[in-house]
Formats: structure tokens, sequence, C-alpha cells
């Protein structure tokens, strides 16, 4: 019996000392993980009261990525953002304390994983091309709820079991991330539309001062030579006179329509007008215009025009016309005395109802530079006014001119070498029925048999 009592004290005793040994190691154990609980949540601060400091946002990226790496243990810490368009990922910030790489391509395998669960964690991972074996987590980085990007945490050459802490560290990172950089993002486009509104607006008021200036030239002279005109009874001179003022009302009446053209560009209510219409004809009525301004300045002006341009076409003749006139002063202004310029019309394809035509002006001018070339299609860029400025005119003209080409489905090029000429090529679509040109080519001919 005694000895029933004795094995009966040292159970009981047995049974004390495994407590108190179980409540010694829980107290040890719960110290450890409230301990570390308290470095992550001091991390977590760390990070945050980094990012309301004047550093650069890409610094303080860096230097928070690097606290997370080394607090977790890990050899490289990586901030990438998604490209939706080529679905791809664009590494922006790292950190890692070893030369091995991280294979970038593989992260595709896991977006939908991140995108369903926020995370993917991989504890071993071999990658056979690169003879690597790694562990990594990958956490989702969301911006406005959408999947904008991934941060990820890599150990290299070892397995690692991803504990849920850990997870859950890496997303609290990753949301204070996200957060920063939609921030930095949008304080980014603020700034641009801020520096673009003070651009145009600058364009703006260097447009307006050169409208008045180029307006104010012809007003006066009208002014001037009407005065002029009244003050003297000598038909010669009135008639002089009426030639001078006749010449400036043409000059601002073609200003006020380059203003209103690009104004009804911008507002999208510029509209083609068509009709059916004799494409050399055309062509040759403006060559006459421009025939005085040429004997004057002694150059060389040469029109070829292919044989088998249709004799009708279906398009816009007053706005094609504008075009080639454009193009043309542009040739004349810029090309010196007893320099040539010609003139280019051909077909370059034809279905049954459709034509394509081409359309060149080659000179020997001054000729344009790689700069000027690329902004000399620009409405109301001061760089573009250089082609102009010099030799008067809105700046408009090549502006328009492209917008009218590209409504006929058609586009312009330009070829130069500065010092020594430039060429001006453009094409149109146009409605050119066969079984009418057909039977203008037959009228023709027989005109020209009769005659």
């Amino acid at each position: 019996m005694k000895i029933l009592y004795l094995i009966l004290i040292i159970l009981i005793a047995c049974l004390f000392i495994y407590n108190v040994l179980q409540s010694v190691f829980s107290s040890i154990f719960g110290n450890k993980k409230l301990k570390k609980q308290l470095k992550q949540q001091e991390l977590m601060t760390a990070i945050s009261q980094s990012f309301t400091t004047n550093k650069s946002p890409n610094v303080l990226i860096y230097e928070a990525l690097e606290k997370c790496g080394e607090f977790m243990n890990v050899n490289h810490v990586f901030l990438s953002i998604y490209q939706n368009e080529k679905n791809t990922l664009e590494n922006l910030h790292e950190w890692k304390n070893t030369k091995e790489q991280w294979p970038f391509a593989k992260i595709s395998n896991y977006y939908q994983d991140m995108i369903s669960f926020g995370y993917k964690a991989v504890n071993d991972y071999k990658d056979k091309n690169q003879n690597n074996r790694m562990s990594f987590l990958l956490v989702s980085l969301n911006i406005s709820g959408k999947f904008r990007g991934v941060l990820g945490f890599v150990i290299y050459g070892i397995p690692h079991k991803w504990e849920l802490n850990e997870i859950h560290l890496g997303r609290q990172i990753s949301g204070i991330l996200s957060n920063v950089i939609n921030k930095n993002s949008i304080n980014e486009e603020l700034i641009k539309a801020k520096e673009q509104a003070e651009r145009a607006g600058k364009i703006k008021c260097q447009f307006l001062s050169k409208m008045s200036q180029e307006m104010r030239t012809p007003v006066n002279t009208i002014i001037g030579m009407t005065g002029y005109g009244k003050n003297t009874i000598d038909t010669e001179r009135k008639n002089y006179s009426f030639g001078i003022i006749e010449d400036a009302s043409n000059k601002l009446i073609n200003i006020i329509n380059d203003v209103m053209d690009m104004s009804e560009i911008k507002s999208n209510n510029f509209k083609l007008s068509f009709s059916g219409f004799n494409p050399e004809k055309m062509i040759n009525y403006i060559v006459n215009i421009f025939n005085n301004q040429i004997k004057t300045k002694k150059q060389h002006f040469t029109v070829l025009i292919a044989n088998d341009l249709p004799k009708v076409i279906y398009s816009d003749e007053q706005r094609l016309s504008q075009v080639l006139v454009n193009l043309l002063e542009n040739a004349l202004k810029f090309t010196p005395d007893e320099g040539s310029i010609s003139l280019f019309a051909r077909k370059l394809e034809q279905n049954n109802r459709f034509v394509k035509l081409q359309f060149e002006i080659r000179d020997s001018g001054i000729g344009i530079t790689e700069e000027q070339k690329k902004r000399l299609f620009n409405p109301f860029d001061p760089e573009e006014s250089l082609m102009t400025g010099k030799l008067g005119g809105t700046g408009l003209g090549l502006s328009i001119s492209k917008s009218i080409i590209e409504m006929m489905n058609g586009k312009i090029t330009v070829n130069s070498i500065f010092g020594k000429g430039s060429s001006f090529i453009f094409d149109i679509y146009a409605e050119a029925p066969e079984e009418i040109n057909c039977c203008m080519s037959a009228v023709m001919n027989r005109k020209l048999a009769s005659a």
C-alpha cells in the first residue's frame, strides 16, 4: 500500500514539474514571438516614417528594401512594375547582398496566383537553365485595387519555408510601397500637367504676338495706301495704291483663313467637300498663280504630270489646291533667285473605284535641319515659326496641310539636306471610277483627232 502511495506522490510531482516547465517554455517562446512582433512593428513604423522626410523617393524605396532584406535575412529584395501592354515586369528598384541573378522571366508563371491570393510562396525552386536553387516570396503590388507589380524576397542556394508572419510582413510592406508609388505617380502627373499648361500658355502668347504683328503689317499698308490714293489726283498713282491695297488685303484674308482653319481643325469641325474635278487642270491653274513671282526671281520651274493621271477624281479640290499652294509658296520663299523648283504629279495605284495619287514639290533652297524637321508640322510651336519668321507668314500652313492630307487618308514626308534644298512628298486617296475616266479619255482623243 505504501508503494502505491509513493508512486502516486511521484506521479503528482512529475505532473507538477511538467506544468511548471511548460509554463516556463511557453513564457520564453511567447516572449520571443512577442519580441519578433514588436521588432516587425518597429520596422513598419521606421519605413512609414522615412517616407515623410524630404529625401528622394527612389532613395527612400531603396532604403526600405534594404531594411526589409536585413530584417527577413534574405539575399535579394526587388520591386517591379507590371507593364500591361507588354505583359512583362520592369524592375524599378532592388537591394541584394549577392551576385546571384533572379530569373525575372519566370514571374509570369505566378501572375494568376498573385492576382487571386495576393502572394506566391515557393519554398524550394531549382532553375534548370542557370543551375540555381532558391526560395522566394512574391507579393502583389496593388494600386487602386488593381495588380500593378511585384515585391519579391529571394533566398539563394538553400530551401526556406515561408512562415505566415513573413508573408504577412511582406504584404504590409507591399501596402506601404503601393501608397508611396501611387502618391508619386499622382505628383509626377500633376507636375507634368502644370508644365504642359505653362508651355501651352507660353506658346499661345507667342502665337498671339506673332499674329498681331502679321495682321498689323497689311492693315497698316491698307490704311497708308488708302490715304496716299485719296490725296492724289494722278490716275497712275491711284492705280498703284489700289494694287498695293489689293495685295495687302489678300495677305490679310490669308492670315485670317489660316487661323480659322486651324481653329476648326482643333475643334474637330474641319470638313472636306467632295466634288468631281480634273487634277491636271487644277495643277495648271495653281502654276499660273505663281508665274509672275517665278519670273521676278528668275527661278527655273518644272512641272511634270504623269500621262496616266486620272482625268476626273472625286475629292476636295479647294483643300487639295490649298496644300499645293502652301508647299509651292514655301518653295518660292526659301529658294534663292535663279534657283530651281519642281512639281511632280503621278498615279501610284488604282483599283476599280479608288486611286492613290502622289505629289512632290522639290526645291534647291536653304533646306531644313534635322531639329527643324521634327517640329515642322507642329502648330503654335516657336521652332516651327523658324521656317516662316524671316519671310513672313503665320507658321500654320504646314500643320493645316498635314491635317488636310490625313483627312484624305494620305501622309506627308520631308526629305532635306540643310543648305541644299528640300523635297515635300505627299499622297492622297481619291475616288476615280474607271468607267468615267475611260469615257473622258475617249472624248479627249476625239477632240485631238478632230483638231
